[in-house]
């Protein structure tokens, strides 16, 4: 019977390899499944927070939707209550006066601080000698301010947005004017407030659609500024600032 060659050292070394070699491959192993087991604690982890952001972000819409609506209401219920604190009599006194003295405006103002290079305001207002008149028709209104111009005739003006939308629209839409003008008229401001509305920051097309109903209001007023003079303005911000005012309209 043959012996271990060089005394089993052969022998030992290859035991040696094959117990360093399986070490060797559970080390392997190991780390494969270490590494799987980090990849997929990546994965969920990054699933899950892309899920809860979009789980906030719709929670964050939801309740915008919910907030929007409930101001939308708060709106119509002063709305209701202010035209339903007017007496009958003195609502038309105040169509039937509106029809001969009042009027709708927009008035465009030069201001660096706008994208569109215009801040664009609608007005109503109502000039009178008398400031008796338009006081009565200011605490039935609910709105507005009184100022005495240079002329010595007083104005009734209301430009405020949120005073035009809850109560001077509202009002006129339920004690409509007599004569054809102004309810052409005021169908067109309705419609110019409306373009304001639309968007957070008005856009050119905007603009040039406001002009055009503009231009069929009849003013008793000149306007300061030509329809060109505004249009030139605007297409120099709108040059620099589009882009902008399109990412703002989006997120809106």
């Amino acid at each position: 019977m043959q012996g271990p060659v060089n005394g089993g050292r052969n022998s030992k070394n290859t035991v040696g390899v094959v117990k360093f070699g399986y070490m060797l491959e559970n080390l392997v192993e190991f780390q494969l499944r270490l590494l799987f087991f980090f990849l997929f604690f990546f994965l969920i982890k990054k699933r899950t927070k892309k899920r809860t952001k979009k789980s906030k972000k719709e929670k964050k819409k939801k309740r915008n939707n919910v907030e929007r609506r409930d101001n939308q209401q708060e709106r119509l219920d002063l709305m209701e209550l202010i035209q339903n604190k007017i007496p009958r009599d003195k609502a038309f006194y105040i169509v039937g006066f509106s029809d001969g003295e009042g009027s709708f405006n927009t008035s465009f103002r030069k201001r660096e601080d706008y994208l569109l290079g215009w801040k664009i305001t609608p007005v109503f207002n109502i000039s009178q000698k008398q400031r008796d008149i338009l006081a009565l028709i200011k605490r039935y209104l609910n709105c507005g301010t009184l100022r005495l111009r240079n002329d010595n005739v007083w104005v009734y003006e209301v430009d405020n947005r949120n005073a035009l939308h809850t109560q001077i629209i509202p009002f006129f839409n339920k004690y409509p004017f007599l004569s054809h003008k102004k309810k052409a008229d005021f169908a067109r401001f309705k419609r110019i407030f409306e373009i304001l509305e639309r968007h957070k920051s008005t856009t050119l097309d905007d603009l040039i659609e406001i002009l055009k109903n503009l231009d069929e209001i009849e003013s008793k007023s000149k306007r300061k500024y030509t329809n060109q003079e505004i249009l030139d303005r605007a297409l120099l911000f709108w040059e620099i600032n589009s882009q902008k005012i399109l990412q703002i309209n989006k997120k809106d």
